[in-house]
């Protein structure tokens, strides 16, 4: 398992809010890395610190909020990538059509200001 400071299974793990198997990986984890052991004690020490000044209430996230947290770190789904890639290239060829409709527009409206001249009479070649 590769495990950073970071992690959120770090905090979960020194709040013990890991099932069973997590919580074997991380001690794994833990065994095999000494930066992260040491980082492991730092945040046992810093929840034991919160934990005197806030009370002895026990504070956890909750399974709806822990399992957020753990999908976001995920890679998002691939239909939901490509679905708002559709969407994107849909608006903006709407959003060209109607500019190029706009210049158009403009165009005729332009050029319908424009006084034009009767023919002169004599023109070429008409007999």
């Amino acid at each position: 398992m590769k495990l950073t400071p970071e992690d959120p299974k770090m905090t979960a793990y020194v709040l013990d809010e890991l099932c069973e198997f997590e919580n074997a990986r991380v001690v794994m984890a833990l065994e095999g890395n000494a930066t992260l052991a040491e980082e492991s004690k730092a945040m046992s020490e810093m929840a034991v610190l919160l934990s005197g000044t806030l009370g002895a209430d026990q504070f956890t996230l909750g399974e709806k909020r822990r399992e957020a947290i753990f999908k976001s770190g995920r890679r998002p789904d691939a239909a939901v990538l490509v679905s708002d890639h559709k969407k994107r290239a849909r608006r903006q060829s709407l959003m060209a059509i109607a500019g190029v409709a706009a210049v158009v527009t403009v165009g005729f409206m332009g050029l319908s200001k424009l006084g034009v001249d009767p023919p002169l009479s004599g023109g070429m070649g008409v007999a």
